[in-house]
């Protein structure tokens, strides 16, 4: 079987559906929630897509580490994925919300796991360049940074 990890869900219509087609496709989809960290991240070690389902995150750490592991993404743009998720590049991403476009993504991606793998190939590829710039050091650096403007602002 081949996977696909569905992040934290806003709606049961997406899941409902997905899981349905999915599985008449023969790839399983597996819910994070209520998976512990290593649990998840053995996840994304195995799976063949990561689709994001939540709307809300400001940085939603859980797609920058799918990225990481090397699974290509599909995603809402959410709060925070403006800053770093870019369409076609490091993930296929769609307005928040647009339920029937993802659904239709995901499901031509899985029926046609073929016909995608030169696009899968390069979103995981340019996934792993995203996810490297998320790092303690860089975090500690921009933290410095945002605390030095507050506390001295020009």
């Amino acid at each position: 079987a081949m996977y696909t990890a569905l992040g934290q869900i806003d709606h049961t219509f997406l899941t409902q559906v997905l899981t349905r087609r999915a599985a008449a496709l023969g790839w399983e989809i597996v819910q994070l929630q209520g998976l512990s960290p290593i649990e998840v991240q053995e996840l994304f070690s195995d799976a063949r897509l990561f689709i994001n389902t939540n709307t809300l995150e400001s940085l939603n750490a859980t797609v920058i580490e799918a990225m990481a592991a090397g699974c290509p993404v599909i995603s809402y743009t959410a709060i925070g994925g403006v800053d770093f998720l870019e369409d076609g590049v490091n993930a296929q991403v769609f307005e928040n919300l647009e339920v029937f476009q993802m659904l239709e993504a995901a499901l031509d991606i899985m029926a046609q796991p073929e016909a995608h793998a030169l696009k899968m190939a390069s979103l995981q590829k340019a996934g792993w360049a995203t996810a490297s710039q998320y790092n303690r050091d860089r975090t500690r650096k921009a933290m410095a940074e945002w605390w030095r403007k507050i506390k001295f602002p020009q």
